[in-house]
Protein backbone atom coordinates (compact mmCIF):
# COMPACT_ATOMS: atom_id res chain seq x y z
CA UNK A 1 0.00 0.00 0.00
CA UNK A 2 1.27 3.28 -0.42
CA UNK A 3 1.68 5.73 2.90
CA UNK A 4 -2.13 8.10 3.20
CA UNK A 5 -1.57 11.50 3.60
CA UNK A 6 -3.77 11.51 6.75
CA UNK A 7 -1.27 9.95 8.28
CA UNK A 8 0.40 13.13 8.97
CA UNK A 9 -2.40 15.36 10.65
CA UNK A 10 -5.55 14.21 13.19
CA UNK A 11 -7.70 15.23 10.37
CA UNK A 12 -11.43 14.29 9.40
CA UNK A 13 -10.46 11.15 7.61
CA UNK A 14 -7.96 9.94 10.68
CA UNK A 15 -10.47 10.76 13.59
CA UNK A 16 -13.06 8.67 11.72
CA UNK A 17 -10.65 5.77 11.39
CA UNK A 18 -10.28 6.20 15.60
CA UNK A 19 -12.52 3.34 16.56
CA UNK A 20 -10.52 1.09 14.24
CA UNK A 21 -7.10 1.95 15.82
CA UNK A 22 -8.32 1.08 18.97
CA UNK A 23 -8.99 -2.42 17.43
CA UNK A 24 -5.46 -2.93 15.91
CA UNK A 25 -4.21 -1.51 19.05
CA UNK A 26 -5.70 -4.03 20.64
CA UNK A 27 -4.83 -7.18 18.68
CA UNK A 28 -1.39 -6.41 18.10
CA UNK A 29 -1.25 -6.11 22.22
CA UNK A 30 -2.35 -9.70 21.93
CA UNK A 31 -0.13 -10.44 19.53
CA UNK A 32 3.49 -9.35 21.22
CA UNK A 33 1.91 -11.29 24.67
CA UNK A 34 0.95 -14.31 23.55
CA UNK A 35 4.24 -15.35 21.96
CA UNK A 36 6.98 -17.32 23.48
CA UNK A 37 10.36 -15.73 22.76
CA UNK A 38 12.51 -18.33 21.71
CA UNK A 39 16.54 -17.74 22.51
CA UNK A 40 19.43 -18.32 20.11
CA UNK A 41 23.03 -19.53 20.97
CA UNK A 42 24.47 -16.07 19.36
CA UNK A 43 23.31 -12.11 19.64
CA UNK A 44 20.23 -11.17 17.72
CA UNK A 45 19.70 -7.74 16.90
CA UNK A 46 16.40 -6.29 15.64
CA UNK A 47 16.19 -3.94 13.22
CA UNK A 48 12.73 -2.07 12.66
CA UNK A 49 10.63 0.84 13.48
CA UNK A 50 7.20 1.63 14.92
CA UNK A 51 5.49 3.06 11.42
CA UNK A 52 3.96 0.73 8.63
CA UNK A 53 6.34 2.06 5.30
CA UNK A 54 9.84 2.95 4.66
CA UNK A 55 12.15 4.70 6.79
CA UNK A 56 15.39 2.61 5.35
CA UNK A 57 15.58 -0.71 7.27
CA UNK A 58 16.82 -2.56 4.36
CA UNK A 59 19.68 -0.49 3.96
CA UNK A 60 20.23 -0.04 7.44
CA UNK A 61 20.35 -3.77 7.95
CA UNK A 62 23.20 -4.12 5.37
CA UNK A 63 25.05 -0.97 6.55
CA UNK A 64 25.20 -2.68 9.74
CA UNK A 65 26.00 -6.07 8.34
CA UNK A 66 28.92 -4.39 6.29
CA UNK A 67 30.25 -2.65 9.93
CA UNK A 68 29.82 -5.91 11.88
CA UNK A 69 31.87 -7.61 8.89
CA UNK A 70 34.86 -4.80 9.26
CA UNK A 71 34.95 -5.68 13.34
CA UNK A 72 35.56 -9.32 12.26
CA UNK A 73 31.57 -10.57 13.05
CA UNK A 74 30.31 -13.59 10.53
CA UNK A 75 26.50 -12.03 10.24
CA UNK A 76 23.42 -13.07 9.20
CA UNK A 77 20.38 -12.09 7.91
CA UNK A 78 16.65 -12.94 8.91
CA UNK A 79 14.25 -12.03 6.80
CA UNK A 80 10.31 -12.61 6.92
CA UNK A 81 10.67 -12.35 2.85
CA UNK A 82 7.32 -9.95 2.21
CA UNK A 83 5.77 -10.90 -1.06
CA UNK A 84 7.58 -14.01 -1.15
CA UNK A 85 6.42 -17.48 -1.38
CA UNK A 86 9.02 -19.15 0.97
CA UNK A 87 7.86 -20.72 3.84
CA UNK A 88 9.85 -23.06 5.75
CA UNK A 89 13.81 -21.77 6.42
CA UNK A 90 15.72 -20.95 3.05
CA UNK A 91 18.60 -19.65 1.97
CA UNK A 92 18.63 -16.86 -0.06
CA UNK A 93 20.34 -17.06 -3.42
CA UNK A 94 20.02 -14.41 -5.33
CA UNK A 95 21.31 -15.56 -8.74
CA UNK A 96 18.90 -18.97 -8.55
CA UNK A 97 15.89 -17.42 -7.28
CA UNK A 98 13.44 -14.52 -7.79
CA UNK A 99 11.47 -11.89 -5.70
CA UNK A 100 8.50 -14.37 -6.33
CA UNK A 101 9.99 -16.84 -4.26
CA UNK A 102 12.03 -14.89 -1.18
CA UNK A 103 10.52 -11.27 -1.72
CA UNK A 104 12.35 -8.42 -3.40
CA UNK A 105 14.24 -7.09 0.17
CA UNK A 106 15.69 -10.22 1.12
CA UNK A 107 17.20 -10.39 -2.65
CA UNK A 108 19.41 -7.25 -1.84
CA UNK A 109 20.03 -8.43 1.77
CA UNK A 110 21.73 -11.48 0.16
CA UNK A 111 24.37 -9.36 -1.55
CA UNK A 112 25.85 -8.41 1.77
CA UNK A 113 25.34 -11.41 3.76
CA UNK A 114 24.00 -14.74 4.09
CA UNK A 115 20.69 -14.25 4.35
CA UNK A 116 17.53 -16.59 5.31
CA UNK A 117 13.49 -16.13 5.00
CA UNK A 118 10.71 -18.43 6.21
CA UNK A 119 8.19 -17.41 8.59
CA UNK A 120 9.76 -19.10 11.51
CA UNK A 121 12.70 -16.75 11.91
CA UNK A 122 13.75 -19.13 14.87
CA UNK A 123 13.83 -21.80 12.00
CA UNK A 124 15.97 -19.54 10.17
CA UNK A 125 18.18 -18.77 12.53
CA UNK A 126 18.90 -22.19 13.81
CA UNK A 127 20.01 -22.96 9.77
CA UNK A 128 22.19 -19.75 9.79
CA UNK A 129 24.22 -20.17 12.63
CA UNK A 130 24.82 -23.85 11.47
CA UNK A 131 26.41 -22.07 8.37
CA UNK A 132 28.90 -20.27 10.44
CA UNK A 133 26.63 -17.23 11.32
CA UNK A 134 28.36 -15.55 15.11
CA UNK A 135 25.51 -12.72 14.79
CA UNK A 136 22.12 -12.60 13.56
CA UNK A 137 20.33 -9.39 12.31
CA UNK A 138 16.86 -9.28 12.11
CA UNK A 139 14.82 -7.40 9.05
CA UNK A 140 11.78 -5.46 10.03
CA UNK A 141 12.00 -7.44 13.54
CA UNK A 142 10.49 -4.63 16.02
CA UNK A 143 7.06 -6.27 16.05
CA UNK A 144 8.27 -9.86 15.62
CA UNK A 145 7.78 -11.54 18.99
CA UNK A 146 8.63 -15.45 18.37
CA UNK A 147 12.44 -14.98 19.22
CA UNK A 148 14.53 -13.69 21.55
CA UNK A 149 16.29 -9.92 20.77
CA UNK A 150 19.34 -9.22 22.75
CA UNK A 151 19.49 -5.38 21.25
CA UNK A 152 16.70 -3.53 19.16
CA UNK A 153 17.45 -0.59 16.93
CA UNK A 154 14.64 1.35 16.22
CA UNK A 155 14.52 3.55 13.12
CA UNK A 156 12.49 6.73 12.60
CA UNK A 157 12.33 9.22 9.43
CA UNK A 158 13.47 12.45 11.09
CA UNK A 159 11.07 14.20 8.46
CA UNK A 160 8.27 12.29 9.22
CA UNK A 161 8.71 11.27 12.90
CA UNK A 162 5.64 9.25 13.88
CA UNK A 163 2.91 11.14 12.22
CA UNK A 164 0.01 12.15 13.69
CA UNK A 165 0.99 9.61 16.13
CA UNK A 166 -1.89 7.59 15.75
CA UNK A 167 -1.81 3.45 15.39
CA UNK A 168 -2.94 1.84 11.97
CA UNK A 169 -5.32 2.85 9.97
CA UNK A 170 -6.11 6.04 11.46
CA UNK A 171 -2.14 6.72 11.56
CA UNK A 172 0.81 5.00 10.77
CA UNK A 173 1.96 3.42 13.97
CA UNK A 174 2.11 -0.86 13.86
CA UNK A 175 2.18 -0.30 17.57
CA UNK A 176 1.98 2.48 20.70
CA UNK A 177 4.64 5.18 20.51
CA UNK A 178 5.15 3.61 23.87
CA UNK A 179 7.12 0.79 21.71
CA UNK A 180 9.91 3.34 21.66
CA UNK A 181 10.74 2.57 25.25
CA UNK A 182 11.58 -1.75 24.07
CA UNK A 183 14.65 -0.22 21.84
CA UNK A 184 18.09 0.31 23.33
CA UNK A 185 18.51 2.84 20.75
CA UNK A 186 17.15 5.17 17.87
CA UNK A 187 18.35 5.77 14.77
CA UNK A 188 17.00 9.24 12.67
CA UNK A 189 17.16 8.88 9.34
CA UNK A 190 17.66 12.22 7.01
CA UNK A 191 17.99 15.43 7.70
CA UNK A 192 14.92 16.37 9.77
CA UNK A 193 14.79 17.82 12.37
CA UNK A 194 12.40 15.32 14.77
CA UNK A 195 13.10 14.65 18.00
CA UNK A 196 11.79 12.11 20.74
CA UNK A 197 9.86 13.01 23.80
CA UNK A 198 12.35 12.74 26.53
CA UNK A 199 13.27 10.24 28.19
CA UNK A 200 14.10 8.39 25.19
CA UNK A 201 17.14 5.96 24.17
CA UNK A 202 20.80 7.14 22.68
CA UNK A 203 20.15 8.83 19.42
CA UNK A 204 22.11 8.16 16.54
CA UNK A 205 21.74 9.39 12.84
CA UNK A 206 22.03 8.10 9.55
CA UNK A 207 21.62 9.32 5.42
CA UNK A 208 20.09 7.78 2.89
CA UNK A 209 22.21 8.68 0.07
CA UNK A 210 23.21 7.22 -3.66
CA UNK A 211 25.63 4.46 -3.53
CA UNK A 212 28.83 5.09 -5.29
CA UNK A 213 28.00 3.12 -8.37
CA UNK A 214 25.25 4.92 -8.81
CA UNK A 215 24.65 6.46 -12.31
CA UNK A 216 25.15 10.17 -13.43
CA UNK A 217 22.47 12.05 -14.18
CA UNK A 218 19.91 12.06 -17.33
CA UNK A 219 16.88 12.34 -18.79
CA UNK A 220 14.76 9.55 -17.17
CA UNK A 221 11.29 7.96 -16.83
CA UNK A 222 11.50 7.35 -13.11
CA UNK A 223 8.73 5.03 -11.09
CA UNK A 224 8.87 3.51 -7.87
CA UNK A 225 6.77 1.09 -5.66
CA UNK A 226 7.70 1.71 -2.40
CA UNK A 227 5.66 3.38 0.63
CA UNK A 228 6.87 6.81 0.23
CA UNK A 229 7.81 7.28 -3.71
CA UNK A 230 8.11 10.89 -3.24
CA UNK A 231 11.25 10.02 -1.41
CA UNK A 232 12.81 8.38 -4.23
CA UNK A 233 11.66 11.45 -6.73
CA UNK A 234 13.00 13.72 -4.40
CA UNK A 235 16.65 12.21 -4.60
CA UNK A 236 16.42 11.84 -8.38
CA UNK A 237 15.98 15.75 -8.77
CA UNK A 238 18.31 16.54 -6.27
CA UNK A 239 20.99 14.30 -7.45
CA UNK A 240 20.31 16.48 -11.50
CA UNK A 241 18.19 14.32 -12.69
CA UNK A 242 15.48 15.31 -15.83
CA UNK A 243 12.33 13.76 -15.07
CA UNK A 244 9.96 13.34 -17.79
CA UNK A 245 7.94 11.40 -16.08
CA UNK A 246 7.22 9.92 -12.51
CA UNK A 247 4.98 7.37 -11.83
CA UNK A 248 4.05 6.06 -8.08
CA UNK A 249 2.87 2.72 -6.92
CA UNK A 250 1.77 0.78 -3.63
CA UNK A 251 4.86 -0.87 -1.25
CA UNK A 252 5.97 -3.92 -3.11
CA UNK A 253 3.21 -3.63 -6.24
CA UNK A 254 3.88 -5.77 -8.93
CA UNK A 255 5.25 -4.35 -12.30
CA UNK A 256 2.58 -5.62 -14.99
CA UNK A 257 3.96 -6.24 -18.21
CA UNK A 258 1.41 -3.95 -19.63
CA UNK A 259 2.18 -1.52 -17.20
CA UNK A 260 6.23 -1.66 -18.34
CA UNK A 261 5.15 -1.05 -21.92
CA UNK A 262 3.65 1.63 -21.58
CA UNK A 263 6.28 3.62 -19.46
CA UNK A 264 8.59 1.77 -21.94
CA UNK A 265 6.68 3.27 -24.73
CA UNK A 266 6.59 6.85 -22.75
CA UNK A 267 10.91 6.58 -21.92
CA UNK A 268 11.35 6.41 -26.07
CA UNK A 269 9.13 8.83 -27.05
CA UNK A 270 10.83 11.37 -24.76
CA UNK A 271 14.02 9.86 -25.86
CA UNK A 272 14.98 9.28 -22.01
CA UNK A 273 15.78 5.64 -19.67
CA UNK A 274 13.69 4.29 -17.59
CA UNK A 275 14.93 4.20 -13.82
CA UNK A 276 13.61 2.97 -10.74
CA UNK A 277 14.93 1.98 -7.33
CA UNK A 278 16.79 -1.24 -6.39
CA UNK A 279 14.06 -3.01 -4.51
CA UNK A 280 11.40 -2.25 -7.37
CA UNK A 281 14.10 -3.86 -9.80
CA UNK A 282 14.35 -7.23 -8.01
CA UNK A 283 11.10 -7.57 -8.62
CA UNK A 284 10.63 -7.24 -12.42
CA UNK A 285 11.54 -10.02 -14.98
CA UNK A 286 14.58 -10.39 -16.61
CA UNK A 287 13.78 -9.09 -19.91
CA UNK A 288 12.38 -5.95 -18.01
CA UNK A 289 15.47 -5.19 -16.03
CA UNK A 290 17.63 -5.32 -18.95
CA UNK A 291 16.30 -2.05 -20.65
CA UNK A 292 15.63 -0.45 -16.95
CA UNK A 293 18.74 1.34 -14.96
CA UNK A 294 18.25 0.61 -10.87
CA UNK A 295 19.24 3.58 -8.41
CA UNK A 296 21.57 2.04 -5.46
CA UNK A 297 21.57 3.94 -2.51
CA UNK A 298 23.42 3.49 0.84
CA UNK A 299 22.62 4.31 4.24
CA UNK A 300 25.69 6.20 5.84
CA UNK A 301 26.14 6.39 9.68
CA UNK A 302 26.92 9.71 11.05
CA UNK A 303 29.28 8.16 13.79
CA UNK A 304 29.58 4.51 12.71
CA UNK A 305 32.55 3.27 14.61
CA UNK A 306 30.18 5.36 17.95
CA UNK A 307 27.49 2.67 17.00
CA UNK A 308 29.22 -0.09 16.66
CA UNK A 309 30.82 0.64 20.01
CA UNK A 310 27.70 0.91 21.60
CA UNK A 311 26.32 -2.25 20.24
CA UNK A 312 29.47 -4.40 21.45
CA UNK A 313 29.24 -2.75 24.57
CA UNK A 314 25.07 -3.60 25.09
CA UNK A 315 25.92 -7.30 23.76
CA UNK A 316 28.62 -7.57 26.08
CA UNK A 317 26.46 -6.60 28.98
CA UNK A 318 23.46 -8.40 27.58
CA UNK A 319 24.89 -12.06 26.25
CA UNK A 320 26.87 -14.75 27.86
CA UNK A 321 28.52 -15.43 24.74
CA UNK A 322 32.07 -13.23 24.32
CA UNK A 323 32.04 -10.81 21.48
CA UNK A 324 34.83 -9.92 19.35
Amino acid sequence: MRAPAYWQQRGTAARALWPLSQAYLALARLDRWRHTRKRLSVPVIAIGNLVAGGSGKTPTTIALAQQLQERGYRPAILSRGYGGLAQNALRVEPEQQSAETVGDEPQLLAQTAPTWVGRQRYSSGLAAIAAGADILLLDDGMQHHGLHKDLTLCLVDSTRGLGNGWPLPAGPLRESRRGLRRAEALILVGEGDWQPRPPHPPVFRALLQPSASAPSPQRVVAFAGIAYPAQFERMLRKEGFTLVHFHSFGDHEPISDRLYQRMRLEADQAGANLITTEKDWQRMSAQQRRQVIAYPVTMRFEAPAKLLDFIEAQLALRCSLPLG
